[in-house]
């Protein structure tokens, strides 16, 4: 039983190629030298380990194989942190904007009072949020 071959797998670029493209990739100079055929059982096999969240890399052998993704950067995490910080001061400020003109139109209920004054403070606590130390970082509680 004839196996279908319809992408090549350059470990050194840890690209695939499609077979299809193969001459203009040749023509074009840009073929690397150290492709491999992959079945297309074997490259559907690998795309849908990367859908799940898995890493794709050469092994020592120099096939595709997926692995588990490296854990994120100290950078990364703090840009998590900063964007995390962001969303949640955004919730803040726009439930409090709401909140306030209830207040100033004598509009809010004393429970809507006492919301206010709880997402005043959690923004306060928020704002003092030192995204530097993620992710060991300790949010405040949202309002109830």
């Amino acid at each position: 039983m004839e196996k279908n071959t319809n992408y090549y797998y350059s470990a050194r670029n840890n690209a695939f190629y499609p077979a299809s493209l193969e001459a203009d990739y040749m023509s074009a100079g840009a073929w690397p030298d150290d492709v491999i055929a992959l079945e297309d059982e074997t490259y559907a096999a690998l795309l849908a380990g990367q859908s799940a969240g898995k890493c794709i890399a050469p092994d020592e052998s120099g096939q595709p194989a997926l692995s588990e993704p490296p854990p994120p950067t100290p950078e990364a995490l703090v840009r998590g942190a900063v964007a995390q910080k962001d969303r949640l001061m955004q919730e803040a400020r726009d439930t409090i904007l709401v909140l306030e003109r209830a207040v100033k139109l004598d509009m809010a209920s004393k429970e809507e009072i006492t919301l206010l004054e709880q997402w005043e403070r959690y923004s306060i606590l928020l704002y003092r949020v030192d995204t530097d130390t993620a992710p060991d970082i300790d949010w405040p509680q949202l309002p109830a």
